[in-house]
């Protein structure tokens, strides 16, 4: 999402540079390497603090998320006995994306990643891949975040008019935030949130 937010915010402020992806954004060639990755972590603080030095180091990365714990434990809900995707350690979790033309140089990128997070922040069950079934599978839990947050507010039993939280009634929502200040501001949200009682990964 920061990456996104600097994009969107590089192309808002440059017309010449919205027009010129505009016109020839489907003509980019596609990154021939990509690796998914994904690790836990003790806590959240920790995990966002990874995130925030991976961006302030530069490292060129497609996609980071950070998922809470609530998150993994709502993905954990919906996995079926015959799921061939197993349940997650129920901790913050981040997963990761690179993508590049060389092969060295989404590896480069990848283990630089991986010793800030192991090294660094004490993350555990660091696993990586590069084959689409299993890059899919690492990223399982952020893919099905939505419709799981929805099942983890189900209706009142007792109450006809309470069918629970639907698509309709679920609000998305973004913010920008100081990097400097994001694992502070994200563990007080967190906070926050649990002791409202507001459900919400």
């Amino acid at each position: 999402m920061i990456a996104l937010a600097t994009l969107c915010t590089n192309i808002c402020c440059n017309r010449l540079s919205f027009v010129f992806l505009n016109r020839y954004n489907t003509h980019l060639p596609v990154p021939a390497h990509t690796i998914a990755a994904s690790c836990a972590f003790d806590d959240l603080h920790s995990a966002a603090e990874a995130v925030a030095m991976i961006k302030m180091m530069g490292i060129p990365i497609s996609r980071i998320e950070l998922l809470d714990e609530q998150s993994i434990q709502a993905f954990n809900k919906t996995l079926c006995d015959d799921d061939i995707i197993k349940p997650m350690e129920v901790k913050p979790h981040l997963f990761l994306e690179f993508a590049s033309h060389s092969e060295t140089s989404v590896m480069e990128d990848l283990t630089a990643a991986q010793n800030i997070c192991v090294e660094e922040f004490q993350a555990t069950n660091f696993e990586s891949a590069s084959d689409e079934s299993t890059r899919q599978s690492l990223w399982a839990a952020r893919h099905r975040l939505y419709y799981s947050s929805i099942a983890l507010r189900p209706g009142n039993k007792d109450d006809d008019d309470d069918e629970g939280a639907t698509p309709q009634s679920t609000i998305l929502t973004d913010v920008c935030v100081p990097l400097s200040s994001f694992a502070d501001i994200i563990s007080a949200t967190a906070q926050d949130v649990k002791e409202l009682g507001v459900i919400g990964p």
